[in-house]
């Protein structure tokens, strides 16, 4: 399913010159770079969800507890049965940066207990929901890896990404891969340091990329 999912993404970006591996998996053995490749390590926040949920609570950053808290009484936040939430969220937030085959794929995880969808909504005048933060998961081997948080309104994805890891928790999964946190722009800079702000540890990782 993975390699059909790739298939998709890539379908219009022909030129990949980027592959990431992850501190959760052993299959990513680089090796040897040929010529024109160069291999760069970083860091990524990994969570432990082996210790009891009080004590993730406490490794949470302080300022988030207020927000988690806020959050949670404004808003439904839940597991999603389908992909269609993720999706349209995905469509509003970032505009048509995908191809539909790939949430389609994503679809299919859900389905087969490889993916995990979370969203944030609130009832809107005409009695049906309106999503306004998700998150999606990739799960695989008891592992689970933050794939994408589309968002609309601030202060939400706090509330989003604690449900997700009690959920995940109750899953049985035991290590979370939240993503890079050490960016160089500033955009990237302070995605980092929103996902440093969970409880576990930075872990490094490493990026190949092609430099010709």
């Amino acid at each position: 399913m993975w390699a059909e999912y790739q298939a998709a993404y890539y379908s219009d970006r022909p030129q990949v010159t980027e592959w990431k591996s992850s501190p959760l998996a052993n299959d990513h053995d680089f090796g040897d770079m040929p010529v024109g490749y160069e291999i760069v390590t970083r860091q990524t926040q990994v969570i432990d969800l082996s210790y009891p949920l009080p004590t993730l609570w406490q490794g949470v950053r302080k300022s988030y507890h207020s927000i988690i808290h806020r959050a949670n009484e404004q808003y439904d936040i839940k597991q999603d049965a389908t992909i269609m939430p993720f999706r349209l969220l995905h469509h509003e937030a970032f505009g048509n940066v995908r191809i539909e085959q790939t949430f389609i794929e994503q679809g299919r995880w859900l389905a087969t207990g490889y993916g995990l969808s979370v969203s944030a909504n609130f009832n809107t005048q005409e009695g049906t929901q309106s999503t306004i933060a998700a998150a999606y998961w990739i799960i695989y081997r008891g592992s689970a890896y933050y794939a994408s948080g589309p968002a609309v309104e601030k202060n939400v994805q706090h509330a989003v990404i604690w449900k997700s890891l009690e959920l995940l928790k109750a899953r049985g999964i035991q290590f979370v891969e939240m993503g890079q946190i050490d960016g160089d722009t500033l955009k990237e800079m302070n995605i980092g340091k929103f996902k440093s702000g969970w409880p576990g540890a930075a872990t490094p990782f490493q990026i190949v990329r092609k430099i010709n």
